[in-house]
């Protein structure tokens, strides 16, 4: 057993890396503890170390260049973050040979810098993650009978909408939900049982507001006040598995969906508990118009 372990942690020693580039101030709050957990998780599903290249925030592309290659002088591929797109161009331009990831997350439109054809880009896919959350709300909804509370970012102008309210329909949950795009735009939040914060209305949060919220964040969940129950991560750490397996099947473009994580210690009812759950880890879709 022991000369099995060993063997295999050989073997995953010995084949190239995957490095993921990131930065300081990402580490921070996600949170060093949260990023070993994932750097384990990612390894041992693709056979292969997953390793961190810390930067500086806002390191010039020659900086990142050296980071990378200091770190491995032949990884199998390269994760960039969409912000770091430039030092990504750079890199291919210097090292060619080694596939080079970009991830757009769900605010990107994509980088318009050299090269960047040649990269593997992929985005969260916003769709799913809206879908899930629906049916996690309709679950949060039951005990109060209220609305949904959807805070939406600027860059979600599809079929969003439609596909959070068809999640709740699937769950039995009919009641009209109350749609926004900034915090400007919210009044009384009587009648109200959940809340999303989908890419904006973080300032919900600071009203206090007593009733559980589903949150779209990298943010590590101990930064977070006790209304959140729920929150969909996108972080490079969490998208790094399915990248690079899409990257080995040659898929150039494609999306991601988001890892939810239920915070059991914040949901007191167990049954409700047992039930987010299930929801979270379900392989559902919602099927892409």
């Amino acid at each position: 057993m022991v000369l099995g372990i060993g063997a295999f942690g050989l073997f995953i020693y010995s084949r190239p890396p995957v490095l993921i580039v990131t930065d300081a101030p990402f580490v921070y709050i996600y949170g060093q503890n949260r990023l070993r957990r994932e750097i384990v998780r990612a390894s041992a599903a693709l056979f292969r170390l997953v390793l961190p290249v810390v930067v500086a925030d806002g390191a010039s592309d020659d900086i990142v260049f050296f980071a990378v290659t200091n770190a491995s002088t032949r990884p199998y591929a390269v994760i960039f973050p969409l912000r770091y797109a430039g030092a990504a161009s750079f890199f291919h331009i210097q090292a060619p040979e080694v596939p080079v990831i970009v991830l757009e997350g769900r605010h990107g439109q994509g980088a318009s810098a050299p090269g960047a054809d040649d990269f593997f880009r992929f985005r969260t896919d916003t769709e799913t993650d809206l879908y899930r959350a629906g049916r996690l709300s309709a679950i949060l909804n039951e005990e109060t009978g209220g609305q949904s509370l959807v805070f939406l970012g600027g860059n979600l102008i599809g079929n969003e909408r439609q596909i959070f309210q068809q999640a709740l329909a699937g769950q039995g949950e009919w009641p009209e939900t109350q749609f926004f795009y900034s915090i400007a735009e919210l009044g009384s939040v009587l009648g109200i049982s959940s809340a999303v914060l989908a890419g904006s209305g973080t300032e919900f949060l600071e009203r206090r507001p007593n009733i559980p919220v589903i949150f779209f964040t990298w943010l590590n969940p101990a930064f977070m006040p006790g209304e959140v129950v729920v929150v969909f991560d996108d972080s490079p750490w969490v998208q790094a598995e399915p990248a690079v397996r899409m990257m080995a099947a040659g898929i150039k473009n494609g999306q991601i969906a988001s890892r939810p994580l239920v915070l059991s210690a914040r949901v007191a009812d167990n049954d409700v508990l047992r039930r987010l759950r299930n929801a979270a880890n379900s392989v559902e879709s919602q099927p892409h118009s």
